[in-house]
């Protein structure tokens, strides 16, 4: 048996159990896109939600470590 027909998944049908363990993985992909769009907002609410002088707001902004957040 060649490697090309031994790794051929035609045919295969999943069965109940495959089909809910796939669906169990897209739900946690799609919570886990969520979570990363909630989380990548805190460090703005940080610089300009929490109280301060406009001065500090812009010494934050210019120390902030950009490259960390993208």
């Amino acid at each position: 048996m060649d490697l090309k027909q031994y790794c051929s998944i035609y045919g295969f049908e999943p069965d109940e159990n495959t089909l809910k363990g796939l669906q169990e993985i897209e739900r946690k992909v799609l919570l886990s896109k969520k979570l990363m769009h909630i989380v990548s907002g805190v460090p703005l609410f940080q610089l300009f939600g929490t109280p301060g002088t406009k001065a500090k707001t812009v010494y934050d902004i210019a120390v902030y470590d950009w490259a960390q957040f993208a």
